[in-house]
């Protein structure tokens, strides 16, 4: 007789990240993940004090994966990096991404660790700036800004974009971010002539 394995706090994160990227905040109400998992609300509450608990652990684990790696992996920020950091944007899960910002908008908790998130994600694409088109500290930010929001919106018009688009369009903003920097400078930017993505 086979034993099942005993459902883990980790295999409720896994669980409810796949659930809140296929359905929404909808889907990891607390009836629903318990029903996605097949299981009843006591294994629930054995992992997680109540349901806000629950949300929260799942935004920090989304922080911690699409996030905290991201910004470890890009420390002493080199030119070269921008492409490395555009091919782990377009790996990310879009409609991740939009179900965890739905839940900060309803889930205050949520919304501290999505705050703190696109900060760090900030300050990386803005010392990428800074490091590739030797802009001041206020420019660089002020066009990271647009490119996060660029990637943000994309991310909630269209979370179902195909690599091949992503990379087209990440050129595209690439190439209006170059020549934004080649004016702000009076001349050709260094790094100027790098492409941040490249059709495969």
């Amino acid at each position: 007789m086979s034993i099942k394995r005993r459902f883990s706090a980790a295999d409720w994160i896994t669980l409810g990240h796949k659930a809140l990227s296929a359905g929404g905040a909808e889907a990891i109400k607390l009836d629903a993940i318990c029903k996605a998992a097949g299981l009843t609300r006591g294994s629930f509450y054995h992992h997680f004090t109540d349901h806000t608990a629950f949300l929260t652990v799942l935004a920090a684990a989304w922080a911690a994966q699409n996030t905290s790696r991201l910004v470890a992996s890009l420390e002493g920020v080199e030119d070269a990096d921008a492409r490395h950091l555009n091919d782990m944007a377009l790996d990310l899960d879009f409609a991740l991404e939009v179900g965890i910002r739905e839940l900060a908008r309803r889930v205050p908790q949520v919304a501290a660790i999505v705050e703190e998130a696109d900060a760090g994600r900030l300050s990386v694409l803005t010392d990428l700036a800074r490091a590739r088109f030797r802009l001041s500290d206020r420019a660089a930010a002020d066009l990271a800004f647009i490119e996060y929001a660029a990637f943000c919106g994309m991310t909630l018009i269209r979370p179902q974009l195909d690599r091949k688009t992503l990379l087209r369009l990440s050129r595209t903003l690439d190439g209006l971010m170059r020549r934004h920097a080649d004016d702000a400078c009076g001349g050709s930017a260094p790094g100027a002539g790098q492409e941040l993505a490249q059709d495969q």
